[in-house]
């Protein structure tokens, strides 16, 4: 419908299509294309999340062993086409221009470090293990895709036998909330253009103890974590307060306290006669400013519309 001239914007692209329809940003920019493609960092992450008080997450050496088995480079490049960046930070994307991301040491992709944590946790080459089930969500982002790479991934590594349970969006959420998940499928997109919307999301009061709309369902509880926030949310300046929360993501790679996957890119195709439609990294649009000029369609696009 988009080639047919039906469409005036395309959001987001299935991976099969990806090649085909972008070629490269060079040709997609070449004015005989009748299209031109925008690509944006996004303020999202998705992350695998760990229960903290079931088994084996309850254990910080387990939880470290399955973020150190991950290729997430590789899952960028190979299973998602090279569209977005690999989840080597911690939970905050790297988006934020003053955001001191140079001084966060990620869990990179070592899966000798991997097998001697699991070994020192009591697992030997994955030997007597406990079942273990990750829950992802259906629907046509790749999620199942992605979920199979990371059970590749842990047998290839660890030598740990994953299974998969594919669930609705509301089956997930209703499993996540009530605390019986276990090892889960998230992501998170920022409600507002700031670190602390990321941050927040593992602050130890915010449990199902304390409240009936929770976030922190991963149930993680530091104090240095919660004190730092509590500093954090009080400092005036920049450059101090994104510092404090650089700390508190440390913290999360520290801690192993999810699984950062990747960063996700948000991409979309708009015709050459669409003006004024920019893009942000929350995909908020402002339709305002949007006008269309068809005088400045190539021959066959115009034919084609007509």
């Amino acid at each position: 419908m988009f080639r047919n001239g039906e469409l005036d914007m395309v959001f987001t692209l299935p991976l099969e299509m990806y090649d085909d329809v972008m070629g490269s940003l060079e040709n997609a920019n070449d004015e005989r294309v009748d299209f031109r493609p925008q690509v944006k960092p996004s303020l999202s992450v998705h992350y695998y999340s760990f229960n903290h008080e079931a088994e084996p997450f309850d254990d910080v050496r387990v939880r470290r062993d399955f973020n150190l088995a991950i290729d997430r480079a590789s899952m960028i490049t190979h299973t998602l086409q090279g569209e977005g960046t690999p989840g080597e930070y911690g939970i905050v994307p790297p988006v934020f221009p003053n955001y001191p991301y140079g001084m966060l040491k990620g869990n990179g992709f070592d899966p000798e470090k991997a097998r001697a944590l699991l070994a020192d946790a009591g697992y030997p080459d994955g030997e007597g293990f406990p079942k273990v089930t990750l829950q992802t969500t259906s629907g046509g982002q790749n999620y199942e895709l992605v979920a199979q790479v990371v059970q590749e991934m842990l047998k290839e590594n660890l030598n740990i036998d994953v299974e998969m349970k594919v669930l609705t969006m509301t089956e997930q959420g209703e499993k996540e909330e009530s605390g019986n998940s276990v090892f889960w499928r998230s992501a998170w997109l920022a409600d507002y253009p700031d670190p602390e919307n990321f941050l927040c999301l593992f602050i130890g009061e915010d449990t199902e103890e304390n409240s009936s709309s929770y976030l922190n369902t991963v149930n993680y509880h530091s104090d240095l974590y919660d004190s730092l926030y509590t500093t954090a949310i009080r400092q005036l300046d920049e450059k101090e307060r994104f510092m404090t929360f650089a700390e508190m993501d440390q913290l999360i790679i520290n801690d192993a306290v999810v699984m950062p996957l990747y960063y996700e890119e948000f991409t979309r195709l708009i015709p050459r006669y669409v003006k004024g439609f920019h893009q942000n990294s929350m995909e908020y649009r402002d339709y305002s400013e949007v006008w269309m000029n068809h005088a400045i369609e190539i021959p066959e696009a115009k034919a084609k519309r007509e």
